[in-house]
């Protein structure tokens, strides 16, 4: 086959500058975005010393046993997966927006995670990849997946127990029940509590009701706006259903007792 545009720059590097190389680059990259607009919608951003090492790399890469075209097919598919951000376009704005909210919305988390797996997977094959091709160890290919699988399976165990809890509507990571029951209790006015749910109502948005026990009477509207706030800032529940009582003993709330859910 025809010899491809960076195996003529390795013939002429010495006369070739870094600029020169990237406007090559460049050129091919346009050529993909006009087949492919949303693949290649982000720009490059290495500058020409590093898109220059990354030629180097490839070029003491030994192809010597195959033709021109098989090494042009290699250079292009390790570009390809290069730009479209397998792991060389990694921390992208949308990316690093991945790595910011992933502790606070499981959803983002799954993201982050499903985008970080592709970037291990991709590296794991282009090391097992050149390995071999070096020292011709075969059994490396099996070895690298199961080690991917392994790092996979270990990275996402946290997701999938936060998924189940959130199905099961079970009380979210990072709040603690004793300290929002010993929250309430210690609201003026407030004897005891009880009934008290915890819930996640999606991803981002977290629910309360309990039952007040106030001697009393009914606090006003400012007492309960005052609590759902103090929820809201320390704990991160949003949404708070306050029933207040009175605790009248000849009317006793069905559902006061600890083992009645």
């Amino acid at each position: 086959g025809e010899p491809y545009d960076f195996q003529i720059f390795k013939e002429e590097q010495e006369e070739k500058t870094n600029e020169e190389l990237i406007k090559r680059i460049k050129s091919l990259y346009d050529e993909g975005r006009k087949k492919d607009p949303e693949v290649f919608k982000d720009d490059i951003r290495l500058s020409p010393e590093k898109l220059r090492t990354v030629v180097g790399y490839l070029e003491g890469i030994n192809l010597g046993d195959t033709d021109l075209d098989s090494k042009g097919r290699a250079f292009e598919t390790f570009m390809g997966s290069f730009f479209r951000g397998d792991f060389g376009q990694f921390f992208t704005p949308r990316n690093i927006m991945f790595m910011s909210g992933r502790k606070s919305d499981l959803n983002i988390r799954g993201a982050f995670l499903h985008m970080a797996a592709d970037a291990v997977v991709s590296l794991g094959v282009v090391v097992a990849g050149i390995a071999i091709l070096f020292t011709h160890w075969l059994w490396l290919d099996p070895l690298v997946s199961l080690v991917l699988v392994a790092v996979v399976v270990v990275g996402t165990w946290h997701l999938l127990r936060d998924s189940i809890n959130l199905a099961l509507d079970g009380v979210p990571a990072g709040i603690e029940p004793r300290a929002v029951k010993n929250y309430l209790t210690e609201c003026p006015g407030v004897s005891k509590i009880h009934d008290l749910h915890i819930w996640a109502m999606s991803t981002t948005e977290t629910a309360l009701t309990v039952h007040l026990v106030m001697p009393g009477g009914y606090p006003g509207d400012g007492f309960l706006w005052e609590v759902a706030q103090e929820l809201e800032h320390h704990f991160g529940i949003k949404h708070s259903t306050l029933q207040v009582e009175m605790g009248d003993s000849a009317y006793p709330c069905a559902l006061e007792p600890d083992h009645v859910v």
